[in-house]
């Protein structure tokens, strides 16, 4: 799953990347009890994480702070797993080097992690983060006609808008055993209610886009639905607060997760003729 121009944004800020980026961070301990600057966050969708962790210094005039001897590990908070990060070092654009710390490990929904960063000898920086659940959903009956059926889902005690919010459909062309899925980005689709968050799947209109991707003739009525589902992205508390971070302990940046996740239903088959596919549904 592509990753959103906001996870992008923090990423180059931070720098943590492995190409060269600009050099954005201004590690300066004003109030002398803030140790590091992180930038970073835990993605379930990857199996190597990334952070990049530069040690303050004390006034602009003040020398770069040398990393050597800088632990840094997380622990999960659920299992107590523990894990060393390894550091690299990437070259920026402006020719400076900045130390970007990864570690082999893919996050677990709904488990809390604290990340820790100092030398044996100091109280050193933490950072904490919790990725989310997956949601719950459900379903309304669908509604409308041929050129307007729609039908409501709604993601429950989701408050914020969901990032990357994509409907999936699998189908089977016209003399064709092969599936293939054609994904339609739902953008900022829907809004929030007393429930969570709820969207309109826009069912008939998107197989106008579905048939001009297989070319088809939208008075063809052969192509066979196979499944449909959705995916998302859902972000940690975490990211409400990023202008002023309430999970780091003398540390300055930011730290938080993402989950992704993928859902699946089945379309009762009145509904697939309506809209003019043949219903070819796998998913009970």
């Amino acid at each position: 799953m592509n990753m959103l121009p906001r996870y992008i944004a923090l990423l180059m800020a931070g720098c943590v990347t492995l190409t060269a980026c600009e050099n954005t961070i201004e590690p300066f301990d004003q109030d002398g009890d803030t140790s590091y600057v992180i930038h970073g966050f835990l993605d379930m969708g990857l199996d190597r994480q990334f952070v990049r962790i530069e040690a303050l210094r004390s006034t602009v005039l003040s020398p770069t702070q040398e990393m050597e001897g800088v632990r840094v590990f997380s622990i999960d908070l659920d299992d107590g797993q523990l894990i060393f990060w390894n550091d690299s070092l990437v070259t920026l654009d402006d020719g400076s080097s900045a130390h970007l710390y990864y570690a082999d490990f893919r996050p677990v929904e709904g488990h809390s992690y604290v990340l820790r960063v100092g030398r044996s000898d100091e109280i050193g920086a933490s950072a904490t983060t919790k990725v989310p659940q997956r949601p719950v959903f459900y379903l309304d009956p669908t509604r409308g006609d041929t050129l307007d059926l729609k039908q409501k889902i709604y993601l429950v005690d989701i408050q914020e808008q969901p990032q990357q919010l994509t409907v999936q459909y699998t189908v089977v062309d016209v003399d064709s055993e092969v599936p293939q899925t054609i994904d339609i980005f739902y953008g900022e689709a829907g809004s929030s209610s007393s429930v969570g968050w709820e969207f309109d799947v826009r069912l008939a209109t998107d197989r106008f886009i579905i048939m001009r991707v297989l070319n088809r003739s939208i008075e063809d009525k052969n192509v066979r639905l196979r499944n449909l589902g959705f995916s998302l992205t859902i972000e940690s508390e975490d990211w409400a607060h990023v202008l002023d971070p309430v999970n780091l302990d003398r540390a300055y940046g930011f730290f938080g997760s993402v989950g992704h996740y993928e859902f699946f239903w089945h379309l009762d088959s009145q509904s697939i003729v309506t809209i003019g596919y043949v219903d070819d549904q796998t998913l009970n």
